[in-house]
């Protein structure tokens, strides 16, 4: 059964994603978990509840795709060896 990933109304995406990365198990890096790297200001409150579901990759897709067309649109750069999420407000390269 495919995992559900929430964030919850009042909360913020930075937030949420701490959350979401310190409940993912890595089986790539060095730590038990996922960590997040957030290289930005820019934060977003959670207007309302929100829920994917699948996998952590699926749910980091999800929910950035509704931040493409914000004022300040965030971006996401993956790392999986290193089990690492990394959130700006710039393209990674």
């Amino acid at each position: 059964m495919p995992k559900i990933w929430r964030a919850i109304q009042g909360s913020t995406l930075k937030d949420t994603l701490y959350s979401w990365a310190a409940e993912e198990k890595c089986t790539g890096g060095q730590s038990g978990n996922w960590s997040v790297v957030w290289l930005t200001d820019v934060n977003y409150r959670i207007d309302a509840p929100l829920s994917f579901s699948g996998s952590f990759k699926d749910a980091l897709n999800g929910v950035f795709r509704l931040y493409t067309t914000a004022a300040v649109p965030l971006y996401a750069g993956i790392s999986t060896s290193q089990c690492l999420l990394k959130v700006d407000a710039k393209e990674m390269r």
